[in-house]
Formats: C-alpha cells, structure tokens, sequence
C-alpha cells in the first residue's frame, strides 16, 4: 500500500482550512448503495487502530506506458506516542521508511504530522452518503499566471468487496481528493488530480485502496492494494470446530460444523440440512469477545446479506458461541441467553 497516506501528506504544503461538511455534495455514484439515512458509522470499529497488530497488502501499481509492478507490503503497529498532551497510535510503514501517527476522538480519525508539528483531520466517519469535506484550499497569483490547490473528502457510502483475505459486506467508500490547477498568462492549464478511494470494513480497518494519478485529464499511474491477512482478528479462531448446537428449544441436540480460514467461515449445522459460507470479524477488546458472521451464501436464502452478532469464548479447545439471528441488530448479553443460538465446539 505504497500511497496509503501519501496524498495526506501532499496538502500540507497548503494552508488547512478545517473540516467543513457538506450535506449537499453531489452523492451519484456507482459506489452509492441506496439511501442509507441516518445510519452512523463508529471509527474505531471500521478503523480499530488500537487492537490490530499487522495489516499486509499486494500492491499493484500500473503506469500509461503498460509497465507493471506487484509486491507485498506490510503496515504494522509499533506502540503509541504522547504528543501535546493527546495518546497517537503509532503506525511503521517499512517500505515508505516513515512512522504515522493517529489518534480517534468526536468519531473522526486525526493524523499528526512530526515534520509539520501538526494534526488535521484524516478521516470523518460522521459523514453521510454523498456528504463531501474540504480539507485544505490554497490559492497564489505569481507573475505569469495563478496556482490553486484543494483537498477535500467525500463519503460514497457501502458495498461488499472481495479481496484475497475474504469478502468483506457493507464496507464504508470514502474517497480522498487532491487537485492542482496551474494557470499560465498564455492560456496554458496544467492540471493534476490525485484520488484515493479507500474502503474500511467493520473490525478490520482498510481491505482496499486505490491511487490514481491524472494530468491533464489522463491517467498516467495507479496503485491498487488489496488485504492478504489481518493475523489478529482470525488467528484466535481459526481452525476446524465440531460439536453441539441447540438453535433452539424445538432443536436442543443438534450438531455443528465450523471451518474458520483466513477471514472466510463454513458452518453446517443441523445434520448438512443447514449451511452457511461468508466471512467473519472478531473483537478481542471487549468482554465477552465478540465475532460477527456476514453471510454470502446459504442454504436459508433470506440471510444472504445478513450479519449475524455473536459473542463468544475460548477455554481450552473449547469454543463456545452465543449468536443472535442474522440481521438482529442486537447481541447476546450472555452465553446463556434463551433466545439466542449456542453452540459448543471442540477444536480438531
């Protein structure tokens, strides 16, 4: 993910005019998923800075000429950092040789600049479907024409994507936007557009970005980095579970099969006659841990799309879920919840 947060970084040689939203951007989009009303989106549940360890990406980069590049790159968290009385997050980027420093507070994430001596606003997860934010705006007469420069943000909404660790459901779209347009006294324009959509998916942070660069209207390069792992939301539960499943009273003796692989899940439940294949989240940093289903295919048609929200926990080879139906926006409070799904399994 070599360009990660290096449009972040070009604004800064413009003034920072604050965060401004506004509700009445232009909101078509082919990433736009319906009206999603009122609907708010927690930071650090789509950008848990705090509890991963390492995220690592293939990058693909492709310039005008056809010539191609693909590596992997790994971002890790390496510990946190006091700067002007506020606890950042630091984040190592080994390839860019540069650590960066976040911190989430108001629902917004916040990124400090050691070079600058400053913090500005990275990402605003209050923002609504189509809501655009400018960042920075810059503008300068010299002699012989005018430069002027904006940064702004805009919110595109959801949708699932797939990328090699898994597929992710219900991902947030935000897009990063810089601009530059050189005026000459000749009539000349030079323009150049930077954009890098990033997309943020619930207990695991970005599974996609991609830079692209214009001049004048063409493309010239793109960058196109996509997850490979997230070790610590699956290393925990991966693996081959089997063991009992009461989905109900009317089905106190059921059995259960559950195959966790990278971030994709398999369950058979019900003696084969019930099956379900998504992808899962897991969150480490509550009480009771939780893990949340998202559901692709399945045998019970109307769950496709749908989340399941679980809580769950380890006590040996022993796994125990507690899980409410898929869609309830609700989670167990307890592993012994009547009205909930329990299932015990046993590592194998």
């Amino acid at each position: 993910m070599k360009k990660l947060f290096t449009l972040i970084l070009i604004f800064l040689i413009s003034f920072i005019a604050g965060c401004i939203t506004d509700s009445g951007g232009d909101s078509d989009s082919e990433k736009n998923n319906g009206d999603l009303g009122d609907e708010t989106f927690v930071a650090e549940e789509y950008f848990p800075i705090s509890d991963i360890e390492s995220l690592t990406f293939e990058n693909t980069e492709v310039w005008s000429d056809g010539s191609k590049k693909t590596y992997t790159h790994t971002l890790t968290i390496s510990g946190t950092q006091s700067i002007n009385g506020k606890t950042f997050v630091v984040l190592s980027d080994p390839y860019e040789n540069q650590d960066y420093y976040f911190r989430i507070e108001n629902n917004m994430v916040y990124m400090y600049d050691s070079e600058e001596k400053m913090e500005y606003i990275w990402m605003d997860f209050n923002a609504k479907e189509g809501d655009i934010w400018n960042i920075s705006e810059y503008s300068e007469q010299y002699e012989g024409g005018s430069v002027s420069i904006s940064h702004k943000g805009k919110f595109f909404g959801t949708e699932s994507v797939t990328v090699p660790s898994g597929t992710f459901n219900n991902c947030i779209i935000s897009q990063l936007t810089y601009q530059s347009i050189n005026s000459k006294s000749g009539g000349d324009l030079e323009s150049k557009v930077d954009t890098q959509t990033i997309w943020f998916a619930k207990g695991v942070g970005p599974v996609k970005v991609v830079d692209s660069e214009q001049e004048n209207g063409v493309v010239v390069h793109t960058t196109t980095s996509l997850l490979i792992n997230n070790e610590d939301s699956v290393s925990e539960l991966e693996g081959n579970w089997e063991g009992s499943d009461s989905s109900d009273s009317e089905n106190p003796g059921g059995t259960a099969v559950l195959i966790l692989s990278g971030s994709n899940f398999d369950l058979t439940a019900s003696e084969k006659s019930e099956w379900y294949k998504g992808t899962y989240t897991i969150n480490k940093s509550v009480v009771p841990k939780q893990v949340d289903f998202n559901i692709i295919e399945s045998s019970e048609s109307q769950f496709v799309g749908k989340t399941s929200l679980c809580i769950y926990k380890i006590e040996g080879n022993i796994l125990t879920i507690t899980a409410n139906g898929p869609g309830d926006t609700t989670r167990p409070s307890s592993f012994s919840s009547e009205e909930s799904r329990v299932m015990i399994l046993t590592k194998q």
